[in-house]
């Protein structure tokens, strides 16, 4: 007998629990996964229910381990008293991929601990430097700093949130086709494979910016160490080039020049310049590869050379470039910032000034419309405070760009 416990859509939990209770042999392993499966919405976007927390514990000593191993994954979200009595019970599990569920369901819940602890942290570090402007300036000066944050939050809300309604809406679009196709007994595999190729590429794009909204939040730590330039300019390519096979294009369609002094090195934090650099260099292949790039013809040159105690780095494309309101926009480094529709997310460039910024550097752009874009990244050979370099000593980022 089939024992479908729904409403509106959601999960009845008080007729799947008289059903458990009362006749649990007239259920399905199949509909228990799925009621299992369901609890996830209600645990992870509110307070559970003490008829959800009952139905967890039922489903915690079901028969079968498909069932167990997805209350498991839900121990990341349930509330402090039941995950001590739930994960004890489940870490004993007869089955290895339940008892390994628990272990990343811990992990997860370290995770969000800590990044709740630093949220709360850099929120408490706006309030004191808030706090040090009132101290220092007045009043005055300390309210005039707070709306111009809220300003540029606005602004940077404003324009994700403007890509994300572009994104669900052809989203939605494309759910309803395919509901019109259902509800009129259509299967045509070739719709729904189009379909669900445009859903998953949306669906990805969502995630890119979660991501990037995310890294962007965090504040940028460095451990700084000697690297060899030419290694990560090698590691940078080798990333960029992968970035433009995701993207369904082939890099080798692009010409790649570069040109590294071999023997050069600088001290860097290697996972945060590579995140920097990669950026830029993917933006390089973006505009030549991506509409409306060029058709042929198109090349990258990504330079080095070692001034005095600096480093600069110059990738140059010959693209269409950028007019020079656009120029001036992008030269603000705002996240959400971005001309590549549904695929660049506007925090590539931004996360590149932060980083360049941690190691004590800096980075500039020139562009001319129908000319193509250059990007000067002058970085420290040793990491220490730009205190300690003289003006004269620091080389200009827009030295190596086009005048």
């Amino acid at each position: 007998m089939r024992t479908e416990k729904k409403m509106n859509g959601a999960l009845d939990i008080d007729a799947v629990l008289a059903c458990l209770r009362t006749l649990p042999r007239a259920t399905t392993w199949q509909e228990r996964l799925s009621w299992a499966r369901s609890l996830e919405t209600e645990f992870r976007d509110s307070r559970p229910s003490e008829p959800a927390a009952e139905l967890v514990y039922l489903l915690a000593d079901d028969p079968k381990w498909e069932v167990r191993k997805t209350v498991a994954d839900l121990l990341c979200y349930v509330p402090e008293r039941d995950w001590v009595t739930l994960s004890d019970k489940l870490t004993e599990d007869s089955n290895a991929f339940v008892r390994n569920a628990v272990v990343q369901a811990l992990r997860r819940r370290k995770q969000d601990r800590r990044q709740a602890r630093q949220a709360e942290s850099d929120f408490n570090s706006v309030l004191a430097r808030l706090a040090r402007i009132e101290r220092q300036y007045g009043k005055e000066a300390a309210v005039e700093a707070r709306q111009v944050a809220d300003q540029l939050y606005e602004l940077m809300i404003g324009a994700i949130a403007h890509d994300m309604r572009g994104v669900l809406t052809r989203l939605n679009g494309r759910t309803a086709a395919l509901q019109r196709h259902v509800d009129g007994a259509l299967y045509d595999p070739a719709v729904f494979r189009k379909a669900l190729h445009t859903i998953a590429g949306r669906l990805a794009f969502i995630e890119r910016l979660v991501d990037d909204m995310q890294a962007y939040g965090r504040q940028v730590k460095i451990r700084c160490r000697r690297e060899r330039l030419s290694e990560l300019i090698s590691e940078v390519c080798s990333m960029a080039r992968e970035h433009v096979r995701s993207l369904g294009h082939n890099p080798d369609r692009v010409l790649l020049t570069v040109r590294v002094p071999t023997a050069a090195t600088l001290d860097a934090s290697r996972h945060v310049i590579l995140t920097a650099l990669a950026n830029v260099l993917n933006n390089a292949y973006d505009a030549l590869l991506l509409p409306p790039g060029r058709s042929e013809g198109a090349k990258i040159e990504l330079s080095a050379r070692v001034v005095g105690s600096w480093v600069k780095i110059l990738i140059r494309d010959n693209g269409l470039g950028m007019e020079k309101e656009h120029l001036r926009e992008v030269r603000e480094f705002l996240p959400g910032q971005t001309t590549k529709k549904g695929i660049g997310t506007g925090f590539g460039l931004p996360i590149a000034r932060r980083n360049i910024e941690a190691h004590n550097g800096e980075i500039d752009i020139d562009s001319r419309d129908n000319e193509g874009t250059s990007v000067t990244i002058t970085l420290p050979r040793d990491h220490r405070s730009p205190r300690q370099a003289t003006e004269k000593e620091r080389p200009h980022a827009a030295e190596g760009t086009r005048s």
